[in-house]
């Protein structure tokens, strides 16, 4: 009895294990199947899409003919009436050439004339602009000069930032002036590159009126201080900085 129990028992056991096989079978089957049917709809929503792109190029290619078949119209239409208005200009020209050729040399005389006196104007200003920003400059050297040698006295933390942003305001304004700057000139003499800036050559120097002056700066001085402000704290490009101006 008990080997017959048993063998039921075996037979019961291999009973489950094939059911659980066909079982696991069966919805891998259902997996696969299912995974076939997504992947056969991805292909197909591609097949759509691939097709709705083409369709839609087509449309675009099409409507972009007809624009520019359109445009085509448009523009001989256009280049017509062009033509026809030049023609009708062309007359209208012609008749009233002799006053016309009259006003315009009378127009052309009076606008010479108004030039002039913008150029002498703007000449004028230009001058009075330079003169100006060459005193603005010249100030803030001496701001500068004079933030330096505190400076150097009391090497103080709070002088050096007062050094500083002189030489910040400095050079703010020349970017400001930059394009009259470009325009100013020296005074014809060549300079040691440290201080205290001996005078090594000059050409010529110029005074005020625009008359040559060689007699105020020679060889072998120093430029102690220029314009007012004193050199000793300056460098080489702030002390030509100094001597350039507006010509003459």
């Amino acid at each position: 009895a008990a080997e017959e129990a048993a063998k039921r028992k075996a037979e019961e056991e291999a009973a489950v294990k094939q059911r659980a096989e066909e079982a696991a079978a069966k919805q891998k089957a259902e997996e696969e199947e299912v995974q076939k049917k997504e992947e056969a709809a991805a292909q197909e929503a591609a097949k759509r899409r691939a097709e709705e792109e083409a369709a839609a190029a087509k449309q675009k290619e099409v409507e972009e003919a007809a624009e520019a078949a359109q445009r085509k119209v448009t523009e001989e239409e256009a280049a017509a009436k062009r033509k026809e208005a030049e023609a009708a200009a062309a007359d209208a020209a012609k008749k009233k050439e002799e006053d016309e050729e009259a006003a315009a040399a009378k127009d052309k005389a009076e606008e010479e004339e108004a030039q002039r006196a913008r150029v002498k104007e703007e000449k004028r200003r230009l001058a009075e602009e330079a003169e100006r920003v060459k005193e603005q400059e010249v100030a803030l050297m001496q701001k500068l000069a004079e933030a330096r040698e505190e400076a150097a006295k009391q090497e103080s933390a709070a002088m050096k930032a007062r050094a500083q942003e002189a030489e910040a305001k400095l050079l703010e304004a020349q970017s400001k002036s930059e394009t009259l700057r470009s325009e100013w000139r020296g005074v014809g003499m060549r300079i040691e590159e440290v201080y205290p800036y001996k005078v090594l050559q000059i050409q010529k120097t110029v005074s005020e009126d625009g008359r040559e002056n060689a007699s105020q700066v020679k060889v072998g001085d120093v430029l102690a201080g220029v314009n007012g402000v004193a050199t000793q704290r300056m460098s080489l490009e702030e002390v030509k900085d100094l001597i350039i101006g507006p010509p003459g």
